[in-house]
């Protein structure tokens, strides 16, 4: 699966807590840093609440409605996309190298949407 998470699904496997992030010392490390070292409990952390990635990295650089990837062409970093499927609030986690997603960004147009529409996206570009 990759890098992401799907906040719906994974909401209750989370088991980071608050303040508990095993990397809170190296939160302004640089991203290769942060998911070398850190890689699970960020995963772990942004499944159960995207908002921990602004505490790690701060506000994010980019936020668009709606979103395309060429919003994003040349950015590299973490993308959330936030959205609605059926009715139900989804976000997905996954990381974006500059032209595509580690894997499906869900973002406009992306053949793998189905029934998911994406609303709002945001990027944290990280060198």
């Amino acid at each position: 699966m990759g890098w992401a998470y799907h906040r719906r699904t994974t909401l209750s496997n989370s088991g980071v807590a608050p303040g508990h992030h095993p990397c809170k010392q190296e939160r302004r490390r640089r991203l290769h840093d942060a998911l070398g070292d850190c890689q699970p409990a960020l995963q772990r952390a942004a499944a159960r609440k995207p908002a921990y990635l602004e505490q790690i990295f701060g506000k994010p650089d980019k936020t668009v409605t709606p979103p395309k990837p060429e919003d994003f062409a040349g950015m590299k970093g973490i993308i959330v996309v936030k959205g609605h499927s059926k009715g139900n609030s989804v976000e997905h986690v996954t990381l974006w190298n500059g032209t595509t997603c580690s894997d499906s960004c869900h973002l406009m147009a992306d053949p793998d949407n189905g029934t998911f529409t994406p609303d709002i996206a945001s990027i944290w570009d990280l060198p």
